[in-house]
């Protein structure tokens, strides 16, 4: 069984406005903890994950430990979700710029492509994936 986050669901905890060493703007919405670390993001509650170059990034409360995740719809039935840490100083990632296709990190300027492979450092390594799958009303990530 999956965590489901819907409009009226659960969510009404929000992180302070930084994490890492980076600013970033407004809070990250939570997704509450599920014992089987798999977690819907629902179209109904993240509509920009409903088409190809949609975006968003949330703090997933997993079994594992709190985790700021980016999740990008890359085509009709695909999506990645990688974690948002930059893997220089650990800031966290920009949202992702669909113009581009990449995610930056504020602290000292890395680029990281859409699968999170480096493209810019001073980053050495890519940002860390999770598994993803896209379902007919949601993106479900597990997250161990």
């Amino acid at each position: 069984m999956s965590s489901r986050l819907a409009l009226g669901g659960a969510v009404a905890t929000l992180l302070p406005p930084s994490l890492g060493c980076g600013p970033m703007s407004g809070a990250l919405p939570v997704i509450p903890n599920s014992p089987s670390n798999s977690y819907d993001l629902t179209f109904a509650s993240f509509p920009a994950l409903q088409t190809t170059g949609g975006a968003t990034l949330v703090q997933i409360d997993a079994t594992s430990g709190s985790v700021p995740v980016a999740i990008v719809r890359t085509g009709a039935t695909t999506a990645v979700a990688l974690q948002a840490i930059c893997t220089h100083a650990g800031c966290l990632v920009n949202p992702f710029d669909g113009g581009s296709r990449t995610f930056s990190c504020p602290c000292h300027g890395s680029v990281f492509a859409e699968d999170g492979t480096v493209v810019r450092g001073p980053a050495q390594f890519p940002l860390s994936p999770y598994p993803a799958a896209v379902g007919a009303d949601a993106i479900t990530v597990s997250v161990s």
